[in-house]
Formats: structure tokens, C-alpha cells, sequence
């Protein structure tokens, strides 16, 4: 019999889904502001959908950055006027639907950016934790600690408990997710994915380095690009590290499918996503990337508390 569902506010700064499933509307937010994603928790699989700020922002052009990849700018768009930004929303103060972009700051626009147009974004990927059978019957708790910025993930039954925590390393584009296992592991494979986006031609890739990385590319033009004129694709990577555990991958076309850990003990899992402006074999980057965080892994973790 399944365990009954229940969603709780546990404490102020605490969200809490308990033995129930959860949808991308229903995700709880993870990330520094320049790297993260959302958290679901779709029957027999837990998703970590992830960004970037520049692949998510790449896709338009106005405020993506330019060549040089230093400066993000907008084009052929009204200068802001601070006198008519007032005047409209104290007049569209009681109308729901005002449009955010218009009154925010100049100084916001020019980090930040400002959608005004464009097609589908490009999203850095997914990492899938696929869970052994009768996970979904078993004792779970999703939890957001709002405070800490920590998704937690429990899974409980008389044959064992696996917990997952995971976070995003402040001022870098690192997600770590430790894992601990006491008797039966729940977690059966981690696999990263470069999921296709509708309206957008995404080219994908994947593989494995001779140091056990595992990778999946995109590549794809922004709204103002085409190869027609010469341009070239934009290019990023999405990286994973086993830390701890021997592990065994397939690759295929768009993903890496990587075995957990399947004994008792503590391991964890680190993610990366370098793009084009960090330098050239972005493989190679995000590998010395997670190689540097993972030596360094206990003081990382302890600058969060």
C-alpha cells in the first residue's frame, strides 16, 4: 500500500513534499543565481533540469554578450526613461500583467538583460537519478531548506535509507550532490541528458573521459545567427564526476548513463557546465573544473553554512 501524500510549510523556511510525485510546475528552485535549475520528482526518477546564465540568455541576441563575450547589451530598443516608467506603473498599478522588464533599472538591464523577444530558450541539460523498483512506494520527503539554499531527498524502507543533499556551490557553476546509503541503495543509474527543445535546432553530443568524466554537448545558433551568415554555433558543456565509487557508463547520442553507487557509505556526485567563453575543449575545462572542487570538496561545502 502506498504511503499517503502530504505537502507541508514544516517550518518558515522549509518546503516539503512527502510521499507524493511532483511535475517541472511543482520543481523546487536550486542554483546561485548564475547556475541552477529546478528539482521534480517524476514517478521512479528524480530530474534536475539545469541552466546557465549565458546558455539560457544566448538565445537572444539583444542582451546575450557580444562577440567578445564581455559586455551585455541591448540593440535598437527605447532608452530608459525613468519619469514614464513611474507614470505607467502607477497607472497599471491596479492591472495585473504589468510587464516587468519595463521598470526595471538600467543598471539591472545592462547585467541581467531584458526579454522582449525571441523563441524557445536552450536549457544545459538534465541530470536523471533513476530509482530501483518500488522506490515510489517506499517513505519519501523532498525538501527545500530555503535558508541554506540545500534541496534534500529521502528515500526510507525497511530494507534501507538513501539520502541525497544537494546545493550549488556559491560564485561558481558547480552543483555537488552527496549521497549516503545505509542497506539497500534506491538510486540504480545517474545520467546526464541534452534534452531536444521545440522551435530550437540543438546539436547534441556525448562521452566519457579516460578520467571517468562523463559529458553532453549542445551547440545552436541565437535569434540574430545563422550559419547562412557566417556565424558561428554557440558551444557549452554539461559535465558529472562519481566521487567515491567505481563507476560504469553507456553513452549514447544525447546521454551518459552512469551506475550509482550500489553499497553502504557516503559519495557524492559533482556538475559542471563550462560554455565557449570559458576557453576552448570545454570537456578538458569542466573536467580540471570538478577535479579542483572535488579535492577541495569539505571546505566548498562548509563556505554554506
Amino acid at each position: 500500500m502506498a504511503a499517503q501524500r502530504t505537502i507541508t510549510i514544516a517550518k518558515p523556511q522549509v518546503i516539503e513534499y512527502r510521499n507524493g510525485h511532483s511535475s517541472r510546475d511543482e520543481g523546487l528552485p536550486l542554483g546561485n543565481g548564475h547556475f541552477g535549475g529546478m528539482v521534480f520528482h517524476p514517478p521512479g526518477r528524480l530530474v534536475f533540469v539545469l541552466n546557465h546564465y549565458d546558455v539560457y540568455y544566448r538565445t537572444l541576441g539583444m542582451y546575450a554578450r557580444d562577440k567578445q563575450g564581455e559586455v551585455f547589451g541591448e540593440r535598437d530598443l527605447p532608452p530608459f526613461q525613468l519619469e514614464k516608467v513611474e507614470k505607467d506603473a502607477l497607472e497599471a498599478k491596479d492591472t495585473p500583467g504589468i510587464i516587468y522588464n519595463e521598470v526595471l533599472h538600467p543598471s539591472m538591464r545592462d547585467e541581467y538583460g531584458v526579454i522582449r523577444t525571441g523563441n524557445s530558450h536552450v536549457v544545459a541539460g538534465e541530470i536523471t537519478l533513476q530509482l530501483r523498483e518500488g522506490a515510489d512506494i517506499a517513505d519519501r520527503t523532498l525538501t527545500l531548506d530555503i535558508l541554506t539554499g540545500t534541496i534534500s531527498f529521502v528515500i526510507k524502507s525497511d530494507d534501507g535509507v538513501t539520502r541525497l543533499e544537494a546545493r550549488v556551490l556559491p560564485d561558481r557553476a558547480v552543483a555537488c550532490l552527496d549521497l549516503t546509503i545505509s542497506g539497500r541503495p534506491w538510486v540504480e543509474t545517474i545520467d546526464l541528458s541534452m534534452p531536444s527543445i521545440r522551435g530550437r535546432a540543438v546539436r547534441h553530443g556525448a562521452g566519457r573521459t579516460d578520467n571517468d568524466t562523463s559529458w553532453v554537448t549542445g551547440a545552436f545558433h541565437g535569434d540574430d545567427e545563422s550559419p547562412e551568415q557566417g556565424d558561428a554555433s554557440f558551444q557549452f558543456v554539461l559535465a558529472g564526476q562519481a566521487g567515491g565509487w567505481a563507476s560504469e557508463s553507456t553513452v549514447g547520442e544525447a546521454q551518459v548513463r552512469v551506475s550509482a553507487p550500489d553499497k553502504e557509505g557516503t559519495f557524492h556526485w559533482l556538475t559542471t557546465v563550462a560554455t565557449e567563453y570559458d576557453g576552448p575543449d570545454l570537456a578538458s575545462l569542466a573536467e580540471k573544473r570538478l577535479q579542483a572542487i572535488g579535492k577541495a570538496l569539505p571546505q566548498e561545502k562548509d563556505t554554506h553554512s
